[in-house]
């Protein structure tokens, strides 16, 4: 069942983050080398609060997030804390689950991780953008090869963008401050937009 989450980076908490079921904690500092927008975007934070499916708990919009790895979603919850950030997130593991949260709930802008696994993130993309329903939404491919020609598949099957990820913690955190900037200050969605809190460090 996909979990929605609502990232709310305030004030200093010793709450335990709320991690799903069967999420690990092995991750190691070759983890954040290997790891980028995983360990960038693919994060539940600190702060959580989990929607269910009642109206009035539903935000208008969010963020719509497939990543395989629940591990990684807690460094990403960290930075985001730490920049400030503040805004509905949803994770799903695999293709089904993400098409059926977008028929729930349209997002504003869906992330695609490509390793996931058995179906890729650029398979997923194609089921996304097959038809005219949904082809209007805008994309985001995650990938650990900047090779043109897998850059260049990415845009022809439908992706708006394409982000490498780091090679470590610091641009990371970068690359995630740099993302979330553009996504909810600059750039417009045919979703409509929360109010977003995305603090200036």
């Amino acid at each position: 069942m996909p979990r929605q989450t609502a990232i709310r980076p305030g004030k200093k908490t010793n709450r335990t983050f709320i991690a799903p079921a069967g999420s690990g904690s092995d991750g190691t500092a070759q983890r954040y080398s290997i790891s980028v927008i995983r360990y960038s975007i693919f994060q539940t934070l600190r702060f959580v609060r989990i929607f269910d499916k009642t109206p009035h708990l539903m935000p208008l919009t969010y963020i719509l997030i497939m990543a395989h790895d629940r591990d990684d979603q807690q460094l990403t919850g960290s930075i985001l804390e730490e920049l400030g950030i503040e805004v509905p997130v949803r994770f799903v593991t695999n293709g089904d689950q993400l098409l059926q949260a977008i028929e729930e709930l349209e997002p504003m802008l869906v992330l695609l991780d490509f390793n996931v696994k058995p179906e890729t993130g650029l398979d997923v993309l194609v089921r996304v953008k097959s038809g005219p329903r949904w082809a209007h939404l805008p994309v985001v491919m995650l990938g650990d090869t900047p090779d043109p020609a897998f850059v260049k598949r990415c845009y022809q099957m439908g992706a708006c963008s394409y982000v490498v990820k780091p090679s470590s913690l610091e641009a990371t955190r970068q690359v995630i401050g740099g993302f979330f900037a553009y996504w909810l200050r600059v750039a417009e969605t045919p979703a409509h937009r929360a109010e977003f809190n995305l603090a200036t460090r």
